[in-house]
């Protein structure tokens, strides 16, 4: 976790409570709304940073993945700050379809896998053991790797995108 910050990578996290989404709308995907929720997310830190992305993702999921994207590409949209509804943000930035990579052949990839977790354990905290594997304070231990502009508005840990609609 501590060689992140060190190789220049920026990371952010979005952690769908199943329960509460499934609450809140039954008819809801938790995939798909993670997804959507990312892309949203990496279109925003496109648009502001001016900078293209290559995503490349864990393989397993790859027609919903691009199925995704090339619509977050062609018609992506976002809940406006101020709660005024949807605006209309695609993502143009999003270069070329997403790359799948096996996981166990990716480094990069198993660094998202276990940023992931850290960052779901920060919001869900392990019970009580003998030897902890994944410590609510292990995201925090990515420090300035933290890609803090992912969640700026919304007042959660830094860089953890929830969604729970």
């Amino acid at each position: 976790m501590t060689i992140q910050p060190k190789l220049g990578l920026k990371t952010f996290a979005v952690v769908v409570p199943k329960d509460e989404l499934l609450k809140n709308n039954p008819s809801a995907d938790p995939r798909d709304t993670a997804w959507e929720a990312a892309l949203n997310r990496l279109e925003r830190i496109m648009y502001y940073e001016r900078e293209p992305i290559l995503l490349s993702h864990d393989e397993g999921e790859n027609a919903i993945v691009r199925k995704l994207a090339r619509k977050a590409r062609r018609a992506g949209t976002a809940g406006s700050r101020f709660g005024t509804g949807m605006l209309r943000v695609p993502a143009r930035l999003l270069i070329d379809d997403p790359v799948p990579r096996r996981s166990d052949q990716s480094y990069l990839v198993q660094l998202a896998d276990l940023n992931a977790y850290a960052a779901y354990r920060c919001l869900y905290p392990p019970p009580d053991h003998r030897y902890s594997i994944v410590p609510k304070s292990m995201w925090e231990k990515l420090g300035s790797a933290r890609h803090w502009q992912a969640n700026r508005y919304s007042g959660g840990p830094t860089a953890i995108v929830t969604r729970t609609r």
